[in-house]
């Protein structure tokens, strides 16, 4: 649930009210459990920081003695379980023109931190929410829900590749009115390079 620019919803059992922020490298995230009058701000600096999965970090800290089993104690040994390689790649979910990427590396499901396994095709990301993969092969879709909502169904998007005359199409200067700057976008070494100044307005 939505309100405001807050999410009401429920961590391990716990009422919580939430929201998050970000803005180029840096990520924000306010955690409020009204109920225990306790609240934790994350501020970090760095883009994979995951404010979110640092914030109930603390909140467990200090919380445990408040909060249900993690999902995980519930979940089937990992040696029973298939290879998540297959699950892995982006979605896109055209009703909320949204797309989330899974990776998979030492046996697990990432997105951001290592996913915390349910069953075959199902596992908890850091929130505590259910993504539930169905499919085979090429074809695949995930579903994501927090507290028995659907917020995302998603189609898995197939290899994209353009070559470096393609993305040097978007080599250029622009201008950002919303940050008063102008920044260049430059192709070195294969890879986009973003070099940005910013100019302030003397009142």
């Amino acid at each position: 649930m939505y309100g405001m620019g807050l999410m009401l919803e429920n961590y391990r059992g716990l009422p919580v009210v939430e929201h998050d922020g970000s803005l180029f490298g840096y990520r924000a995230e306010i955690l409020r459990f009204p109920a225990q009058k306790f609240s934790v701000i994350c501020l970090c600096n760095i883009s994979n920081a995951s404010a979110g999965r640092r914030s109930r970090q603390v909140a467990e800290l200090y919380l445990k003695d408040f909060l249900q089993p993690n999902a995980s104690a519930a979940s089937p040994t990992a040696n029973t379980l298939p290879d998540p390689t297959g699950f892995a790649g982006q979605y896109f979910d055209p009703h909320a023109f949204a797309i989330f990427a899974f990776t998979a590396a030492g046996g697990n499901l990432h997105w951001g931190p290592a996913m915390q396994r349910k069953s075959a095709n199902q596992f908890y990301n850091y929130m505590g929410d259910l993504i539930t993969f169905q499919g085979q092969g090429d074809s695949m879709k995930a579903t994501w829900e927090r507290n028995g909502q659907v917020l995302y169904t998603g189609e898995r998007l197939g290899e994209f590749h353009l070559s470096d005359a393609d993305l040097k199409e978007f080599v250029g200067e622009y201008r950002s009115e919303e940050v008063d700057g102008e920044f260049q976008i430059a192709f070195e070494q294969g890879q986009f390079v973003l070099k940005m100044e910013t100019t302030h307005r003397s009142s």
